[in-house]
């Protein structure tokens, strides 16, 4: 009796998914969902590599192994074909997070799992699926291909999802799950319609992990989704902020503008008395200090108006007033402002104007 398959690509794969299980484990803190769902997957197809090869023999000196042994380890072998599927699916979920609406989707192939695993345990009785007769022969069963219906439609499901959330990967995500379900499908289907005794399927699976490993799951890239994440959540927060300033900012106009009309209330009225002073009274030290707090007075009410000129500024509804105005009563306006003040810590205060400029001027102010 003689090996019925060529297993040197199924013990490559055994070695590149035992390399890459060691590689992951040492170089990931499985400290995210994702990294546990990607490690698990290596595992998976690990596993299943190995009763891939193991099958592979047992069925080709199936003659001198009992039925039972021979049929459990194959029908631990498409059981794992079917948890790696699903695990890839769930992998891919990890991967770009889950959508909504997608728990249905799971849900539905938990059953078909489930019924998958029912028809499985069945085959131990009937072969429906694949049995051996009396001389050793491997056959297959009526319903042998249901056998592929949960991996094939898993990997097809999870390039589809991609198809139909694209705009929500990034390239890099795009093209690794992509070559990752294509490289696995393209070997699966050479190695069941024209090379059927050649284990390609196990090959095919730990190439596309190679590529997801180093395209999607080195420390670099990680690193890189982290500080993209980090990036859209300070964004995020800088709008919030930019939002509350904005918010403070009308809030602070309002005040002001509030303030300055109750503000100038009051002055009209020191104005009005004022004025009522300088009309009633004859002595000149008292219509001198009218004028003065007339002057003053006046002063106030424009730095009132520059406050909501501050309001109008900020808003972006400043708007000129050009009118005629006297520049010595300017100059004098702010010198009655201050000059209490000068008097009290002895300071001099001089006004020097060039007599060429006018004192009629026209604009703001």
């Amino acid at each position: 009796m003689t090996l019925q398959y060529n297993i040197y690509f199924g013990l490559s794969a055994i070695i590149l998914m035992i390399v890459l299980v060691i590689y992951s484990k040492i170089t990931y803190n499985m400290d995210s969902n994702r990294n546990r769902e990607f490690y698990t997957l290596l595992i998976y197809v690990l596993i299943t590599d190995i009763l891939d090869v193991i099958t592979a023999v047992t069925i080709s000196y199936a003659a001198v192994i009992p039925r039972i042994p021979n049929v459990f380890l194959n029908t631990c072998y498409f059981g794992g074909n079917a948890m790696l599927s699903y695990q890839f699916l769930k992998y891919s979920d990890r991967s770009i997070h889950w959508f909504q609406g997608e728990a249905k989707v799971a849900i539905g192939y938990r059953i078909a799992m489930g019924f998958q695993a029912l028809l499985l345990t069945l085959n131990f009785w009937n072969g429906w699926i694949f049995d051996f007769d009396r001389a050793g022969t491997y056959i297959h069963g009526p319903l042998y291909s249901m056998t592929y219906i949960v991996p094939y439609s898993c990997m097809a499901i999870g390039v589809l999802r991609m198809v139909r959330h694209i705009k929500q990967y990034t390239i890099q995500q795009r093209l690794s799950i992509f070559s990752f379900s294509l490289i696995a499908m393209v070997g699966a289907s050479i190695q069941i319609g024209f090379l059927p005794n050649v284990l390609l399927t196990s090959f095919s699976l730990s190439i596309g992990l190679i590529i997801v490993l180093f395209s999607l799951e080195t420390p670099d890239y990680q690193k890189l989704i982290q500080t993209m994440e980090e990036l859209k959540q300070a964004k995020a927060e800088a709008e919030e902020a930019k939002q509350r300033a904005e918010i403070a900012n009308q809030f602070k106009s309002t005040f002001l503008a509030n303030m300055s009309h109750e503000i100038r209330t009051p002055i009209n009225a020191v104005l009005g008395m004022n004025e009522m002073i300088l009309r009633e009274s004859s002595e000149e030290n008292i219509l001198e200090y009218a004028n003065s707090i007339r002057s003053a007075s006046t002063s106030l009410l424009a730095l009132i108006n520059d406050i909501l000129d501050i309001s109008k500024i900020e808003s972006g509804k400043m708007e000129l007033v050009p009118v005629q105005y006297s520049l010595f009563q300017l100059l004098k306006d702010c010198y009655n402002m201050i000059d209490t003040q000068m008097k009290t810590k002895n300071l001099e205060f001089v006004i020097e104007n060039e007599t060429m400029i006018p004192d009629s001027s026209y604009g703001d102010e």
